[in-house]
């Protein structure tokens, strides 16, 4: 059996959501986590920023690390992802723990929703058996029916009022 070691990139994905979930955590604190996604959610993301920043401060290189991203983590989010890309490299039992931890906090958190704001080139896609529609003017449609709303999540226009039909003179 010819073992595969997982390339950086393969990695990358895995640290960026990682740092992101953690750094969310710490930044903004557990009451406003949970209030945002749920205690669920917020229980998992606390399992994880301690699973990682424990694994992180039993290495003697990444402790400065730790301490200075416990301070300030959203300004050191960076480094916290390149410390994390080390470790699940080099361990792939870590790595797998993390993806089910991840998987978790996502699960809780329903994660399957986004929101976009300001001005957006290309495409946006997301979740299972989706379309891209590479172009298009006018308004789309989320939902179906007289009550959906635009993609910028505009209510459509009320009707006008109704009309009399007019009586032969």
């Amino acid at each position: 059996m010819v073992r595969r070691v997982p390339r950086r990139c393969d990695l990358e994905p895995l640290s960026a959501a990682v740092a992101a979930i953690v750094t969310g955590f710490l930044a903004k604190g557990a009451a406003a986590i949970t209030q945002q996604v749920g205690e669920a959610a917020s229980n998992a993301a606390r399992t994880l920023a301690q699973a990682v920043l424990d694994r992180l401060k039993a290495d003697p290189l990444e402790e400065r690390t730790v301490e200075r991203y416990e301070q300030e983590p959203e300004a050191q989010q960076a480094a916290i992802e390149a410390a994390i890309a080390d470790v699940v490299a080099a361990d792939e039992a870590f790595a797998a723990r993390l993806e089910g931890l991840v998987a978790t906090y996502r699960e809780a958190a329903g994660t399957t929703s986004i929101s976009v704001g300001g001005s957006v080139g290309g495409s946006i896609v997301q979740g299972d058996n989706n379309q891209v529609i590479d172009r298009t003017s006018g308004t789309i449609r989320i939902g179906g029916g007289a009550e959906a709303e635009d993609a910028v999540g505009n209510a459509p226009p009320p009707p006008g009022p109704p009309s009399i039909p007019e009586e032969p003179v």
